[in-house]
């Protein structure tokens, strides 16, 4: 069975207990393997067998529900549907407002006319079936599901209070006397002020979306492509792979390409946060959305549309935001059971209190107890933190694929590093050089002149070491595992192992064979040159360490985090380098098929693995959190929970701060929502009346639960502020 996976965002939803029911829902479809809808990121994720079950289908059984199913949206059409919902929203609450403030001063100030009691119904009533109206809609769709959420506990709550109201009234009426007590202004106002803290929600949850659109608003809108030799503006959807694009200076970089005229630096900070330009020639990839700001170029168009690098990050991180963590859990057993267990507690209330004080009293203490315990803010606890996060991790330059990877990334023990390419710059170079005898730039020259023609892995980098002008090379011979013979003129040089000089019977000199020994013990690899017979030089290389690891290493350890080398080379190689960065376990001749055991070695306590090549990937896959280095090789990056947009190891301790600074918002989410409740409730209850004369009335609980939401939800934004 091909499983595929579909995610589309799903409106109407109003707790986290509307997401639990879609959910389920979603789940019994045949052909669908796993289901995850997530309440604040208002987005569904869904693994499903195309040949039994059509993506139609799913929106059909969300649509069943109640909800809307946005299955065809561009981020820009839910950016328009989220701006139509929130205008309406506030259109409702400004009438709401309206009406409730006459119903407030007839009720409690006892205005003249205000405070008749035919006047209040007439003001209550649009309140209660015009701008409560989604609420009735949700809760009848819910009960035709036989499910029950927070829109269940507002209609029942405000319908008990404005049903009671309305029989006494005419009761009253038919009675020829004064109404008792009316409620009219009570669920007037838990219905308006429920619709203020939803608004108030949305409005906050919209801030944590900021991130996408900040990606999205780094696109150009159009392009120049030149058609015949002459440039035409056309706009970004109409462009194609193989058309040649022109860039000016200070213009944005349409797509995705590869430079085929002119150099130039460009700006990649928008993609990478690398804030230096990075420079570009002929051959050299640019990225849709970075800025040029050299000099003109053309480049070919290699990818459009969702193939670019701006839009893969975009919905990894859009993928990531609508994941969940597994503290998520917790909250979602909670809420599945939350809503049945306060209906009982609202009937318990009224059942209780009726014989001791009547029912009033017990009719105010039930309907404050279903009002009050709306689960939203325990639905929005994790999701809105995750949201930021992820979001934020994205703009500092690194893409955290799922919630779960970022949550352990939290409890990280340990963590390795790759030594060549993630603590060395992986680029082999010439560190010291040494030649004697009559000619030293003439055999420096020569040297160079070889090496430019030899196939050797270390040519380029000893060529690029050394300095010199154009030679007449005659002929170069590899010896496998040695080095080379070439002739020069008409001389014959060699440069390579000892072995090669031992092997062409060359005696080694004095002075050149003690530097050697010098260099050898900081871990370089020497490189013996002979000429004519004679042995005139040395030559050491090695991988240089990044200026950076050293500080990394150091910030790693500053989070009680265990920083481990692995590497291929030889102990004594290995431990120089160790040393240098400040390192004190390393694991040394590990094969790349060994690097898997060693992240099993260290797996129990948690363990993080930064790496940057198609070596590294089994290990990275293996370990709690992979971690790739952004100019590693694509299957490093698939195999690994977080990548690093840019090779800049420093990003690694931000992962495990900024990782450490979510679970704990996330915690303060959950105690915060969790406290809520439990407090709330039982004053709602009027527990504690009896000693304290502490009660809540219907008004006070939809005010505390909106407070509850936006609270969690302001909290989370923190996170787009807090220090990493």
């Amino acid at each position: 069975m091909n499983n595929e996976n579909v995610s589309f965002r799903i409106g109407g939803m109003h707790c986290a207990s509307c997401a639990a029911n879609i959910e389920r829902k979603l789940k019994k479809v045949s052909g669908v393997s796993d289901a995850a809808v997530n309440y604040g990121a208002e987005v569904a994720h869904i693994t499903y067998d195309p040949t039994s079950c059509k993506k139609q289908t799913l929106a059909d059984v969300v649509s069943s529900l109640g909800y809307i199913p946005h299955l065809h949206d561009s981020e820009v059409e839910a950016e328009r549907d989220m701006e139509q919902t929130l205008a309406t929203l506030r259109k409702k609450v400004a009438i709401g407002a309206t009406l409730v403030l006459p119903l407030l001063a007839g009720a409690m100030l006892h205005v003249p006319i205000l405070d008749n009691p035919w006047v209040q119904l007439i003001l209550a009533t649009p309140v209660q079936f015009w701008i409560g109206r989604s609420f009735y809609q949700s809760a009848w769709s819910g009960l035709k599901n036989r499910v029950a959420d927070m829109d269940t506990l507002v209609v029942m709550g405000t319908s008990v209070a404005y049903g009671y109201s309305v029989m006494a009234l005419v009761l009253a009426t038919l009675s020829a006397r004064a109404p008792s007590d009316l409620y009219f202004e009570s669920s007037a106002v838990v219905i308006v002020l429920v619709l203020l803290g939803k608004y108030l929600e949305m409005r906050a949850k919209g801030k944590t979306g900021e991130a996408i659109r900040k990606l999205l608003d780094l696109s150009a809108k159009s392009a120049t492509v030149l058609k015949n030799g002459r440039p035409v503006t056309v706009p970004l959807a109409e462009i194609v792979v193989g058309d040649i694009i022109l860039v000016k200076p200070g213009e944005k970089i349409p797509t995705d390409g590869t430079i085929t005229k002119g150099e130039t630096s460009v700006d990649e900070s928008m993609i990478t946060g690398e804030s230096l330009p990075v420079e570009k020639q002929v051959g050299d990839i640019v990225v849709g959305a970075t800025v040029n700001i050299g000099g003109a170029i053309e480049f070919s168009v290699s990818h459009v549309g969702e193939d670019t690098v701006l839009a893969s990050i975009v919905k990894l991180v859009r993928e990531a935001q609508g994941s969940r963590a597994q503290i998520e859990r917790l909250a979602d057993k909670v809420s599945a059971y939350f809503v049945p267990i306060v209906l009982v507690l609202a009937a318990l209330t009224f059942l209780v209190w009726f014989p001791i004080a009547g029912v009033q009293p017990a009719l105010i203490r039930m309907v404050a107890v279903l009002v009050v315990a709306c689960p939203c803010a325990l639905g929005l606890a994790t999701p809105t933190s995750i949201i930021v996060a992820t979001g934020r991790a994205a703009h500092l330059g690194i893409l955290i694929k799922n919630a779960e990877t970022l949550e352990a990334a939290s409890k990280v023990k340990h963590v390795l590093f790759d030594k060549t390419g993630t603590l060395t710059e992986g680029i082999p170079s010439v560190q010291a050089k040494l030649f004697i005898g009559n000619d030293i730039k003439g055999t420096e020259s020569i040297v160079k002149a070889i090496e430019e023609r030899s196939a050797h892995p270390l040519a380029t980098a000893i060529a690029k070491g050394l300095s010199g002008s154009k030679e007449n090379v005659v002929t170069v011979k590899d010896i496998p595992g040695m080095g080379v013979i070439a002739k020069v003129n008409k001389d014959v040089v060699l440069i390579g192992s000892a072995t090669l000089l031992a092997r062409e019977k060359v005696l080694e000199s004095r002075e050149l064979t003690a530097q050697s020994k010098v260099w050898g013990e900081k871990g370089w690899t020497i490189i013996y040159v002979a000429q004519n017979g004679v042995d005139v030089g040395r030559l050491a290389v090695s991988d240089t360490v990044r200026q950076e690891s050293a500080a990394t290493i150091g910030a790693v350890k500053a989070l009680g985090i265990v920083p481990v080398m692995v590497t291929g080379d030889a102990q004594q190689v290995a431990d120089i380098v160790a040393r240098e960065v400040g390192i004190t376990s390393v694991e040394a001749g590990v094969l790349p098929e060994g690097k898997e055991a060693i992240v099993q070695k260290y797996q129990a306590g948690g363990v993080a693995m930064v790496g940057d090549g198609i070596n590294d990937a089994p290990a990275l896959a293996a370990a709690t959190v992979g971690i790739a280095m952004g100019g590693g090789t694509d299957v490093a990056i698939a195999s690994s929970g977080i990548t690093l947009l840019r090779s800049d190891i420093t990003l690694v301790p931000v992962v495990f701060r900024l990782a450490r600074v979510t679970l704990r918002n996330i915690q303060e989410n959950l105690i915060w929502a969790f406290g809520y409740n439990i407090v709330l409730i039982p004053v709602a209850m009027g527990v504690f009346y009896p000693v304290w004369h502490l009660q809540l009335s219907p008004m006070l609980a939809g005010a505390a639960m909106a407070f509850s939401s936006v609270s969690v939800v302001t909290n989370a934004l923190r996170l787009r502020k807090v220090k990493v």
